[in-house]
């Protein structure tokens, strides 16, 4: 398999990892006890060379991966990627806006220059409309608004109303 890249060049055992992840088939898993004897090393969720191909899979042939906890990795299959990419996606833009909003609110306004205040405040603003968006419910009444849309896709300014109205 030829693998295209850009910057740089892929190691050895990123090209190898990719080859071997590239034979799964949708909704394959491949332990991790597998691929450390297809690699020839242990291999775990965190390791670089691991994620790199990953990576490389995703821009370079469209093929979703998701760690399953102490087993290994899944090749993802089409309705796979929607949901476990909305859910995740939507969960973590939630919760980093939220860490972030408690954050910027221990600084205190007496404290801050007039740049920082701004600053501030526009993340606040930013933040909390994010996380508003980013929530559950926001998504499955918009789920609701795209069946009702006879084009599919919503434009993003109908978006922001329902986000707004809801």
């Amino acid at each position: 398999m030829e693998l295209k890249r850009t910057i740089g060049a892929i190691s050895v055992e990123t090209q190898n990892i990719c080859n071997i992840l590239l034979e799964l088939k949708k909704d394959e898993i491949i332990s991790y006890k597998n691929l450390s004897e297809k690699v020839g090393r242990k291999m775990k969720g965190n390791d670089s060379h691991l994620q790199s191909s990953i990576k490389i899979l995703l821009k370079d042939h469209q093929v979703v991966f998701e760690n399953i906890r102490n087993i290994g990795y899944k090749r993802l299959n089409d309705n796979e990627i929607v949901s476990h990419t909305q859910t995740r996606t939507s969960k973590s833009i939630y919760l980093k806006c939220k860490r972030g909003i408690k954050k910027i609110m221990v600084a205190e306004d007496k404290h801050l220059d007039n740049s920082a205040f701004v600053k501030r405040n526009a993340a606040l603003s930013c933040f909390g409309a994010l996380a508003h968006a980013s929530k559950p419910s926001k998504f499955k009444k918009l789920e609701q608004r795209v069946i009702a849309n006879s084009n599919g896709q919503l434009p993003i300014g109908v978006t922001f109303d329902h986000m707004k109205d809801s």
